[in-house]
Protein backbone atom coordinates (compact mmCIF):
# COMPACT_ATOMS: atom_id res chain seq x y z
CA UNK A 1 0.00 0.00 0.00
CA UNK A 2 2.80 2.21 0.42
CA UNK A 3 4.26 1.68 -2.80
CA UNK A 4 0.66 3.44 -4.10
CA UNK A 5 0.72 6.19 -2.10
CA UNK A 6 4.69 6.89 -3.51
CA UNK A 7 3.56 6.54 -6.99
CA UNK A 8 0.99 9.22 -6.30
CA UNK A 9 2.29 12.82 -6.44
CA UNK A 10 0.70 15.25 -3.86
CA UNK A 11 -1.38 17.99 -5.76
CA UNK A 12 0.17 21.23 -3.99
CA UNK A 13 3.46 19.84 -4.81
CA UNK A 14 2.23 19.38 -8.60
CA UNK A 15 0.89 22.99 -8.42
CA UNK A 16 4.37 24.71 -7.13
CA UNK A 17 5.78 22.93 -9.94
CA UNK A 18 3.60 24.95 -12.18
CA UNK A 19 3.75 28.09 -11.27
CA UNK A 20 7.77 27.44 -10.79
CA UNK A 21 7.18 26.56 -14.94
CA UNK A 22 4.51 29.35 -15.69
CA UNK A 23 6.79 32.00 -13.93
CA UNK A 24 10.00 31.08 -15.79
CA UNK A 25 7.94 31.31 -19.12
CA UNK A 26 7.44 34.31 -17.86
CA UNK A 27 10.60 35.37 -16.74
CA UNK A 28 11.63 34.35 -20.06
CA UNK A 29 8.86 35.84 -22.48
CA UNK A 30 9.46 39.40 -20.88
CA UNK A 31 13.33 38.95 -21.36
CA UNK A 32 12.85 38.20 -24.83
CA UNK A 33 10.20 41.32 -25.05
CA UNK A 34 12.61 43.93 -23.35
CA UNK A 35 15.37 42.06 -26.18
CA UNK A 36 13.27 43.04 -29.21
CA UNK A 37 12.24 46.22 -27.78
CA UNK A 38 15.48 47.55 -27.05
CA UNK A 39 16.44 46.19 -30.39
CA UNK A 40 13.57 47.97 -32.23
CA UNK A 41 14.50 51.24 -30.15
CA UNK A 42 17.77 51.34 -31.18
CA UNK A 43 16.91 50.98 -34.75
CA UNK A 44 14.09 53.69 -34.65
CA UNK A 45 17.10 56.37 -32.54
CA UNK A 46 19.52 55.22 -35.22
CA UNK A 47 16.84 56.30 -38.35
CA UNK A 48 15.91 58.94 -36.59
CA UNK A 49 19.40 60.16 -36.59
CA UNK A 50 20.34 59.60 -39.69
CA UNK A 51 17.33 61.10 -40.70
CA UNK A 52 18.70 64.41 -39.31
CA UNK A 53 22.29 63.95 -40.82
CA UNK A 54 20.68 63.67 -44.67
CA UNK A 55 18.72 66.54 -44.02
CA UNK A 56 21.24 68.42 -43.71
CA UNK A 57 23.34 67.18 -46.55
CA UNK A 58 20.29 67.35 -48.54
CA UNK A 59 19.52 70.91 -47.24
CA UNK A 60 23.07 71.96 -48.84
CA UNK A 61 22.67 69.83 -52.16
CA UNK A 62 19.21 71.99 -52.58
CA UNK A 63 20.78 75.52 -51.76
CA UNK A 64 23.61 74.98 -54.19
CA UNK A 65 20.59 73.82 -56.92
CA UNK A 66 18.90 77.28 -56.09
CA UNK A 67 22.03 79.31 -56.31
CA UNK A 68 21.52 80.99 -59.86
CA UNK A 69 17.56 81.78 -59.83
CA UNK A 70 16.85 84.97 -59.60
CA UNK A 71 13.48 85.22 -58.78
CA UNK A 72 13.13 84.98 -54.99
CA UNK A 73 9.72 82.86 -55.11
CA UNK A 74 11.01 80.46 -57.64
CA UNK A 75 13.93 79.63 -55.53
CA UNK A 76 11.52 79.16 -52.32
CA UNK A 77 9.17 76.53 -54.19
CA UNK A 78 12.23 74.85 -55.84
CA UNK A 79 13.90 74.74 -52.30
CA UNK A 80 10.99 73.60 -50.91
CA UNK A 81 10.32 70.85 -53.85
CA UNK A 82 13.67 69.90 -53.42
CA UNK A 83 13.63 69.02 -49.45
CA UNK A 84 10.49 66.92 -50.15
CA UNK A 85 12.16 64.01 -52.39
Amino acid sequence: MKKNKDKEEDPSKIADSMERWFLIAFVLFGLWGLFYGAKDFVSFTKGYFNKIENRDSKKTLCAEEISNVKNELAAKKLYQACMNR
